[in-house]
């Protein structure tokens, strides 16, 4: 589960942070990455469209928006 502050990794984006997570929706999980500065939502467990791979994992960096 993941939760504000954890520092995660993405696949597709690299680096980030997890700004926030809303309590509803389809995709709870807003991370801001490092690369570009770019906000993106992600499901519960870490994918960026339903039904799709997993590409978001907790991952131990320095980096914070």
């Amino acid at each position: 589960m993941f939760k504000k502050g954890d520092s995660v990794i993405c696949s597709d984006y690299g680096i980030g942070y997890v700004i926030a997570v809303d309590k509803t929706g389809a995709y709870p999980i807003h991370v801001e990455f490092q690369s570009d500065n770019s906000e993106v939502t992600y499901t519960s467990d870490g994918r960026s469209v339903e039904g799709g791979d997993i590409t978001l994992t907790k991952e131990n960096h320095n980096w914070k928006p």
